[in-house]
């Protein structure tokens, strides 16, 4: 990464936190730290001073000025983490750079990178843009975004999957069981169908037969690795609706919600408006997988297109 001011070494498998100091920062901190100590791994801190912050032309700032701002941070979020992990398996890093784009170049060396979720008004998304949509549109790793306030659930840790494209459902299934399994928890996949409302009139007829095709072939598309975890309690459910309502209103008391990026060969690092929407709104973490095969070799269901149903031949990640 660009003008590293600071680091310390990190071992493979290591999940690294982007931290600013905000409480969804905060609340990722507790999340990597939790899924470290399920995993039986250390958790990095990432604070990225930007190189590109507007001031005022009167009072320049160069980054070395915030560099004990930064440090500071780092230093709060190691205690955070040492709460629930052993102290010397937290790690952290200063760094100067475009903050995106820093940020996905550590998700290519961590097992996840996790990001907190910020909480600003509508017109300042419009104004600023995401960190973490922008992050998760370009990462070659999981990225997980997790709201302010999440807590560590006291309960069975449920993972609810939005499957999009069945086609190689098997590979973001993979991910899903083996999440569950570390942690003794369980997997509900979500497949949602819709149709434009101008078929309204016809889609009562429609209704049984869709489902029954969609259940058919996510079944079939889970069945080998679902055979490998039968431990997991696993749940599949064939809804119609709005994708993003869907998941949103499936995954309300999740642990985790979990999807897939589909590949796009322009605009490069394009996001879908269903895990926008998802990550912008979502009630418990969201962990977007990247893709790993975009290659189209065969016409499948898919759960929205633009927003409603339709047929592609994208594949779904295998997970790292």
């Amino acid at each position: 990464m660009s003008d590293e001011t600071e680091q310390t070494t990190t071992t493979p498998g290591t999940i690294w936190v982007g931290i600013d100091g905000s409480s969804g920062s905060d609340a990722a901190v507790r999340y990597a730290a939790h899924a470290a100590q399920a995993l039986d791994v250390g958790v990095h801190l990432l604070h990225v001073i930007p190189i590109d912050m507007a001031m005022s032309p009167m009072f320049p700032l160069v980054p070395e000025d915030m560099d004990p701002v930064g440090r500071r941070l780092l230093s709060d979020a190691a205690a955070i983490a040492a709460e629930i992990v052993p102290a010397d398996r937290v790690t952290s890093s200063l760094h100067h750079g475009q903050r995106t784009r820093s940020l996905v170049e550590a998700s290519g060396r961590a097992r996840l990178l996790v990001l907190g979720r910020a909480t600003r008004s509508t017109a300042e998304r419009l104004l600023t843009g995401s960190v973490a949509t922008g992050v998760c549109a370009r990462s070659d790793g999981c990225v997980a975004v997790v709201p302010a306030g999440w807590q560590a659930p006291d309960e069975q840790f449920h993972v609810v999957v939005g499957v999009k494209d069945t086609e190689h459902s098997a590979d973001l299934a993979l991910r899903a069981v083996r999440l569950a399994a570390d942690r003794g928890g369980r997997v509900t996949f979500v497949h949602a169908w819709d149709l434009p409302w101008q078929y309204d009139d016809q889609s009562s007829s429609l209704d049984r037969e869709w489902t029954e095709r969609a259940r058919a072939a996510v079944d079939a598309g889970l069945r080998e690795v679902l055979a490998l975890y039968r431990d997991v309690p696993v749940q599949v459910r064939v809804l119609r609706g709005q994708a993003a309502r869907v998941l949103q209103d499936q995954a309300a008391n999740a642990d985790l919600l979990l999807l897939a990026r589909r590949e796009h060969v322009l605009p490069r690092g394009h996001l879908g408006g269903t895990a926008r929407a998802l990550l912008r709104e979502g009630s418990c973490p969201v962990e977007v997988v990247p893709p790993v095969d975009a290659s189209p070799d065969g016409t499948d269901v898919v759960v929205e297109e633009a927003g409603r149903t339709g047929s592609s031949g994208r594949s779904v990640p295998l997970p790292a």
